[in-house]
Parts: C-alpha cells; sequence; structure tokens
C-alpha cells in the first residue's frame, strides 16, 4: 500500500458514503470511521479511471472499519498479539475523490479506491530459529515466514470500496492572489500589473473593466492560451497603456483575476477559443462570475478572485498636472 492508504476491514457497498466521514485513530490500533458524516460536511465527489490488478500486505495497526467491525477486528488482533496482517488481491476500478468543504472533523476520508477482490486475514509466525517475522521482510510466501489465514477469506465480485486516503484540515491551504499596479493612472500612461500567487500554484484568468463596465480578457489568448503562476511567485502582463474615457472624463477601472490550483478547473471556465470582442469578452465576465460566486459550479476552495480598483484621470486633470 502507499503510504497514506488504508485497507477497509469490509469493502463497502457504497462507497460515495465514505467521503467526508470523519476518522480517529484509535490507540490499541487501526482507525475507526464514524457512521456519517458531520452535518456541517459537504462534498463533491469526483470519479477518475484507475484500472490496475495488485495484491497487498498491510500492518493491522493501519486497516480501517467502523463499529462492529473494527471492534470485531481488535479481538482478532488482541488474540494473535502483533503476528496478524492483512492481505488483498484487489483489481481496482476507479477512484472517487473528494472535494470537501464545511467542518468534516480534523481528519477525513479524502478518497476511496473502488473494485473487486478478496481479502484474508493471516498470522505469521516466526522465522526458522526463533527470530520474530520483521514487517519489512514480509511477502506473499516468503523465505523462511510461514503466513497462515486465520479466518475464511472474504470475497466481492461486485465493485466496492476496499481503501481509502485520509485528508486533514491542515492540507486545505487556501489560495491567494495579488495585484499590484498603481491606484492612479494619466491617460496615456504605460503600467504592467504584477500577478502574484499565495501559498497554492494557481493558473489564472485575468479580465480588464472599464468604467462603462464593458471588459476585455487578458488572459488567456489565442497567442498566450495558459498562464501560470507559481506559489509565491510573480509575472508581470504585457505593458498596458492607460486610455482616456469618452469625452476625457474621470473613468473607474478594475483589474479582474481568477485563479485556480487545478488545471482541469482552470480548463473549465476558460473563455471561448478565438480573439473576443469587446461585447463577448463582457458576456463572458458576467458568466464566469455566475458560474463560481453565485451558482457554486465548484466548491469556493478551489479558485480564488482577486480585484483591483483604479481611476483613469480625466484628460483636463491630467494637463493640470494630475493629483498631488
Amino acid at each position: 500500500m502507499d503510504s497514506g492508504e488504508h485497507i477497509l476491514v469490509e469493502p463497502v457497498g457504497e462507497p460515495e458514503t465514505l467521503l467526508g466521514r470523519h476518522v480517529i485513530r484509535r490507540p490499541n490500533g487501526g482507525y475507526e470511521i464514524s457512521d456519517a458524516r458531520a452535518p456541517g460536511c459537504k462534498v463533491t465527489p469526483r470519479k477518475k479511471t484507475s484500472k490496475w490488478r495488485r495484491t497487498f500486505h498491510q500492518k493491522v495497526d493501519d486497516v480501517a472499519g467502523s463499529g462492529v467491525n473494527l471492534s470485531r477486528f481488535i479481538a482478532l488482533k488482541a488474540g494473535y498479539k502483533k503476528g496478524v496482517r492483512i492481505k488483498a488481491e484487489v483489481t481496482n476500478i476507479e477512484t472517487l475523490e473528494s472535494d470537501s468543504r464545511g467542518n468534516c472533523g480534523d481528519l477525513f476520508i479524502a478518497s476511496v479506491k473502488i473494485g473487486t477482490g478478496q481479502r484474508t486475514f493471516q498470522y505469521l509466525e516466526k522465522l526458522e530459529g526463533g527470530a520474530n517475522v520483521g514487517w519489512k521482510t514480509l511477502s506473499a510466501g516468503g523465505q523462511g515466514s510461514a503466513a497462515k489465514d486465520i479466518e475464511a477469506t472474504l470475497t466481492w465480485d461486485t465493485p466496492q470500496a476496499w481503501a481509502f486516503t485520509i485528508g486533514s484540515v491542515k492540507d486545505e491551504e487556501q489560495a491567494e492572489i495579488s495585484i499590484i499596479m498603481p491606484e492612479y493612472l494619466k491617460p496615456g500612461e504605460r503600467f504592467e500589473p504584477v500577478i502574484t500567487a499565495g501559498p497554492r500554484d494557481l493558473w489564472i484568468i485575468v479580465i480588464s473593466c472599464d468604467g462603462t463596465e464593458a471588459c476585455v480578457v487578458l488572459r488567456p489568448t489565442p497567442k498566450i492560451p495558459t498562464e501560470f503562476v507559481p506559489a509565491g511567485r510573480s509575472i508581470k502582463l504585457w505593458p498596458m497603456e492607460a486610455m482616456a474615457a469618452a469625452g476625457g472624463c474621470e473613468s473607474h477601472e478594475k483589474m479582474i483575476v481568477y485563479g485556480f490550483p487545478e488545471e482541469e478547473d482552470f480548463k473549465a471556465f476558460l473563455p471561448p477559443a478565438g480573439a473576443l470582442s469587446v461585447e463577448d469578452s463582457t458576456e463572458y465576465a458576467i458568466t464566469l462570475y455566475e458560474r463560481l460566486r453565485e451558482k457554486q459550479e465548484i466548491p469556493s476552495r478551489r479558485w480564488v478572485r482577486s480585484e483591483f480598483r483604479y481611476v483613469v484621470e480625466s484628460a483636463r486633470k491630467s494637463r493640470e498636472g494630475g493629483r498631488p
């Protein structure tokens, strides 16, 4: 098993119901899974195809279950002291991942593996000469060790959850993004907005809107289809020129940046392909906001938005020297 993965004592026929459930590490070994999600815990499942066949061995202290199943396992472990392991032969079909939000507890089920197979509890006898079996030397039918089944093999022929990984609230760093540029600009003044990512890598969408709420998509473009900002780093947009508003009046404008920690989400919210007119860009900006903020098509932890408001001075004020 990979680090952080845990075999279930018994497979679960409704894998999605496991996602987000609170997990407790038992002092006498094993992980206990709550019977249901906490009332404030919300999850959005995502399926990923993952087909393979393997045989696993896992120390009993790392297996998991709930209620009666885990209690029976603990009693079994006590009867054989420390010489018990679980063996699983599995054909995995897919992985079900969870985008969790709300109060799911300090530790919770973040993903489950789904497949068919069989599992057996085994007792490991001592090596020849009376030496104890070391966990790092275990292998099915290994030289010098004897692994004996101590329960009937459990087989499941329909796809069910057989293992899971644990997520932690500490793992859920909130994405952050900032925009650095002048707060006041004169007509014709050139500037280069700087976009900085916080603790997570981000794929970004950049939109500029003038005082009439007419917008232009600055990133991505047909020439720059992807813009990526590594965590803790900054990028500069190409030099831009402040434009006077119609009639030479002062214009209150804004620069908007959306950041996505997952490239898959970034691709799902890209603007239409090709060069966009101002009308198309404006419609896209409105729709993007509605999809993310109002319709909440993905959890808020999977995207971040930053807005910087600035002023392009009137032509007259600029001629008079602008702001002090």
